[in-house]
């Protein structure tokens, strides 16, 4: 993934948990990527992580929070099943609220082979409360007003060695 501002690229990221059970093989064709970046936009800092790197705490997204970012944007292609729905927006209402920071989840609707994704992209505040949300099974656009360069919680803490 790269993050383009203009003609500039600003960061190229690579995926850096790749799932590898049910109908994901992902060390099959990819490999580990390394780093957590967090990137200068109007004045904010964004941090960009793809999927599966924010589902698990004390991974990308924390080093992006401790890192200064007050936006963490997500862009995902979690595949639908019967409650994931909500169990995900569990987990993201957690990482917002636990890092202090925006949490902006943008997920894949549509159908691939035999995976279904739902979209119900969200936009959670710093508090881990849902500021919107799109559309579930169909294509949406969500344009939501965040204020990133207010003061907002601290972040996270470094954990004990």
């Amino acid at each position: 993934m790269r993050h383009r501002l203009g003609r500039e690229v600003l960061h190229r990221y690579h995926k850096r948990y790749l799932p590898n059970y049910g109908v994901f093989d992902e060390n099959r064709y990819f490999r580990e990527g390394e780093g957590a970046p967090v990137v200068g936009l109007d004045g904010s800092l964004l941090g960009v992580n793809v999927c599966e790197d924010i589902w698990y705490p004390g991974g990308p997204a924390r080093e992006q929070a401790l890192g200064g970012a007050t936006v963490l944007l997500n862009i995902s292609a979690s595949p639908y099943h019967r409650l994931k729905g909500a169990s995900r927006e569990r987990m993201l209402s957690v990482r917002a609220s636990d890092y202090g920071c925006y949490v902006v989840f943008c997920n894949l609707v549509g159908g691939q082979d035999e995976l279904v994704f739902d979209g119900r992209s969200a936009v959670f505040d710093p508090g881990g409360s849902v500021l919107a949300r799109a559309k579930q099974f169909e294509e949406d656009l969500l344009l939501v007003d965040i204020h990133p360069r207010r003061p907002l919680p601290p972040p996270p803490r470094p954990e004990a060695p």
